[in-house]
């Protein structure tokens, strides 16, 4: 994995909005007349000296990329230094994410550290199935639309969305579709890259569950009003629906660990291999190595279906363990949104496991 750490870049951003606030707050003085002037061109300036930064020590020397998407991404960074002005905050991350995404792999990707990052989002939490996007979560202002296709978003048909949304990821499709829906649900970022019309809103034209198609502009909210948690694709907490299947509960959990007496089996699932400060992944890993040594098990199911990637340096003991502690099969299941340390989590099991481990590729829906 290649990976930028733009610390440079992190504390211009930083600086730009201290000085856009500060200019702000003198408008009423003379000096400041000039001051908007002034602030775009040092905003310009170091713009510059930042994508100066990024072809260097990225594009000119990350092994990530070859000939071709080299030569596209100097293109594409020269091509921003002939336009001679100064890009907002939204631009000018867009085009980060531009230019990492010329790798197209899905892992290059450039960490902007403390600097500019939107402060809103949509109040809805959406996801990308293999042929709809769907609205999983809505605040009670907005229920109507749990469940609810969109069709389109500021008039732009959604399948030709998510294509256009690959410049900014890259990586097979259904990485885009996964990592895509951040762009969607963030404020600012598809009106960014020239996908929207507006900056705090969007306009979705959805098909209802109950067949009524509408068009509504929902507003993006702070990210403290928004109450969507993580919920993974899981409509278990929406009201008058029906008990959601094992691999859905407990939406809001990243790891979980059951006893399944029926199958005479231990279930461990995995929705990340990085975990998060409030559920970190190594208490996780210590417990359900610690009960597979006091307790073994029969068989065990390991879902990926939902690990879109990480560290699987962390998990490949637990790997080898499970593989020595299970007498009887070892199911992996793996799905569209498996990825990164999830495939090679995969991998380690089954190859430490052999004829004992069949690998199931499931639907992640």
């Amino acid at each position: 994995m290649a990976h930028l750490w733009t610390r440079r870049m992190a504390k211009a951003g930083m600086a730009l909005l201290m000085h856009a606030t500060a200019i702000a707050g003198a408008a009423a003085t003379p000096k400041a007349v000039a001051a908007p002037v002034a602030a775009a061109a040092a905003s310009q300036q170091q713009q510059a000296r930042d994508l100066a930064y990024a072809r260097e020590y990225y594009v000119l020397r990350s092994a990530a990329l070859s000939d071709a998407q080299r030569q596209q991404a100097l293109g594409y960074i020269a091509a921003r230094l002939h336009e001679r002005r100064p890009y907002s905050e939204a631009e000018f991350l867009v085009i980060l994410l531009r230019i990492a995404a010329f790798a197209d792999n899905g892992h290059d990707y450039f960490d902007n550290g403390q600097g500019w990052w939107p402060a809103a989002r949509l109040p809805l939490t959406l996801a990308a199935f293999p042929d709809a996007l769907l609205v999983t979560h809505a605040p009670p202002g907005q229920a109507d639309l749990v469940g609810a296709r969109i069709a389109a978003i500021d008039g732009l048909p959604t399948e030709a969305l998510l294509r256009q949304l690959h410049d900014y990821f890259g990586g097979p499709p259904n990485y885009v579709r996964w990592s895509g829906m951040w762009a969607i649900e963030t404020a600012q970022i598809l009106h960014a890259m020239g996908l929207a019309r507006r900056a705090d809103s969007l306009q979705l034209t959805l098909h209802r569950r109950d067949g009524r198609r509408i068009t509504r502009r929902i507003a993006f909210v702070p990210y403290a009003a928004w109450a969507g948690g993580n919920r993974m694709h899981s409509l278990q907490r929406e009201p008058g629906n029906a008990p959601q299947p094992l691999y859905l509960q407990q939406p809001d959990q990243l790891f979980r660990r059951l006893r399944l007496p029926e199958a005479d089996a231990l279930y461990l699932q995995f929705r990340s291999h990085t975990g998060s400060a409030a559920e970190p992944i190594l208490p996780f890993i210590a417990a359900a190595t610690q009960e597979l040594a006091d307790r073994g098990a029969r068989n065990l199911i390991l879902d990926l279906r939902f690990d879109s990637g990480g560290n699987s340096e962390l998990s490949m003991a637990l790997m080898e363990t499970i593989a020595r502690s299970v007498s009887g099969k070892i199911y992996i299941i793996t799905g569209e949104h498996t990825f990164s340390a999830g495939i090679v989590t995969a991998a380690k099991l089954k190859q430490a496991a052999g004829a004992r481990a069949p690998k199931v590729q499931a639907s992640a829906w």
